[in-house]
């Protein structure tokens, strides 16, 4: 990132409240088309305009900038929405015009929809407007601090209907993040709220857009979208019913929740909870995980939001266990947490992380607390067969990860197998210490958290056996800690270079 963009980048965090004052104008009206017989289809491709105003002659980037914008490929936001949509082939076909000058100079205009609307008539001798779904038109009068979303209704290329565009000026252009955003209320989504406020989420590309900025800090691309919250995915149409679970509260129910991230692997992506007999007010989980475009969320864990139609707001609102900034923490459930609502029996606990989301536990308030355990994932050499021979040297890894809750007091033990020896002062842990005695490791960890990953190593030689033939032995690795045990088991076969292939076949 060079120098002005990330001054620029600072700048933009300094003056959130200019950029909420102006953003809370800009309009979302539903894309709807005038002739009910025409289907406006939002898998189709979308047309990005550059503009510049009569006696303004910058560009505020070149046209190659627009194209890694809008880049098929990470962290182009045309693969942002496949992502996010799980369709692969939306937006296909999506182009960049420009840059075209208005007739009008940088006074005349008193708004941005008189340069939107200026823009996509001078561009359109080159683009046939019923192509595209909608419109992006980025402009480089730099009055302008907030992007915006709307519609207007005209014919173009001979189809009258309401026209969806982004409106996007040159200091947002830094942030693809709110482009996004904008791009975000034309496919329906709607703003989230916490504490009956908007732009304070820092959950979903519809809350505090500005806030992944934070967490994409010394990313060369600027600050990169993550996905949108599980409510916005459904009003988008891209969160089908076999994917939401509809909870009954009368019957506790443990199922697998798969994170927003991972739009193509099957299962439930999203709980509803309802909190009403009319189906207007309800909870909705989700589960999060640093995963492709949402690689640089806060935290990972479940999170809970509730909609209450009532209102006539037609966003979700965050649940958060505190009233201040950032909601992170407070908003966030993790393994061994549970949220208990009395008042609407409800009682919602996280047990472990799975591969791709998390286990959780919906059942009435009244019964008894979360019950959760720790639960480790490992990874390294301690998971393959090591092939051996006399003299050689062995190096074992072991990739602990808790992905259930805390682990109190924690300690993995190996007991050297006969015919290796262990190197000495060769043993590593990344956290606590490690003795050697009586022919065993120690390593005495002590507490290990949700998300916490534990590296140990250590090394042995092999010192022979009195056989001429492969000798199968086993290294155990005994982990242990307050309330469970875990166990993984190295295979080693000893004097390799004697095998019979069949002897193996049979072993393993």
């Amino acid at each position: 990132m060079s120098a002005a963009k990330r001054s620029l980048v600072l700048f933009l965090l300094g003056t959130t409240i200019v950029w909420i004052l102006l953003l809370s104008l800009s309009l979302s009206i539903p894309v709807v088309a005038q002739d009910k017989s025409v289907v406006v289809d939002t898998s189709a491709p979308w047309v990005t305009l550059l503009c510049k105003v009569a006696d303004i002659s910058d560009e505020p980037h070149t046209f190659d900038y627009y194209e890694g914008i809008f880049a098929e490929n990470y962290p182009g936001l045309i693969a942002y929405w496949r992502e996010v949509s799980g369709n692969d082939s939306l937006a296909r076909g999506s182009k960049i015009f420009g840059w075209y000058t208005l007739p009008r100079a940088q006074s005349e205009y008193t708004n941005t929809h008189q340069i939107v609307e200026d823009c996509i008539h001078r561009a359109d001798q080159d683009v046939h407007y019923p192509d595209y779904f909608a419109i992006n038109v980025f402009f480089n009068d730099p009055r302008w601090y907030g992007a915006g979303a709307g519609s207007f209704l005209q014919e173009l290329d001979g189809v009258k209907r309401y026209w969806a565009y982004t409106a996007i000026p040159p200091v947002a252009s830094y942030a693809p993040a709110i482009v996004a955003h904008e791009m975000g209320h034309i496919y329906q989504m709607a703003h989230t709220l916490v504490n009956n406020e908007q732009y304070r989420s820092s959950w979903g590309i519809m809350g505090d857009t500005l806030a992944v900025c934070q967490y994409s800090t010394g990313n060369e691309n600027g600050c990169i979208p993550m996905h949108p919250i599980a409510y916005n995915k459904k009003l988008a149409g891209w969160i089908p019913g076999e994917k939401i679970f509809q909870f009954n509260i009368a019957t506790p129910t443990t199922i697998d929740l798969t994170s927003v991230a991972h739009s193509s692997t099957q299962g439930f992506m999203m709980v509803e909870i309802p909190l009403d007999d009319a189906g207007l007010e309800y909870y909705t989980l989700e589960a999060r995980r640093r995963v492709g475009y949402d690689r640089n969320i806060p935290a990972e864990g479940v999170i809970l939001h509730r909609v209450n139609r009532t209102t006539g707001f037609i966003g979700a609102e965050l649940v958060s266990g505190n009233d201040t900034p950032p909601y992170i923490e407070q908003a966030l459930w993790i393994p061994g947490e549970s949220h208990r609502d009395f008042e609407n029996n409800v009682s919602i606990c996280v047990n472990h992380a799975t591969e791709t989301g998390f286990t959780i536990t919906v059942s009435p308030a009244v019964n008894a607390g979360c019950e959760s355990a720790a639960q480790f994932s490992s990874a390294g050499s301690s998971n393959q067969v090591q092939q051996t021979d006399t003299g050689q040297l062995i190096t074992y890894s072991l990739r602990l990860t808790n992905t259930g809750s805390l682990a109190e007091s924690t300690s993995i033990s190996v007991t050297i197998p006969d015919g290796t020896a262990y190197v000495q002062n060769s043993a590593y842990t990344s956290s606590g210490t490690v003795t050697f005695a009586d022919g065993a490791l120690i390593f005495t960890v002590d507490d290990v958290a949700f998300g916490t990953s534990l590296d140990t190593s250590f090394s042995t030689t092999v010192s022979g056996t009195d056989d001429t033939k492969p000798l199968f032995v086993g290294l155990v690795w005994l982990i242990k800690w307050t309330n469970g045990t875990h166990t993984i088991e190295t295979p080693l076969i000893l004097n390799a270079s004697e095998i019979y292939l069949p002897e193996v076949l049979n072993r393993y």
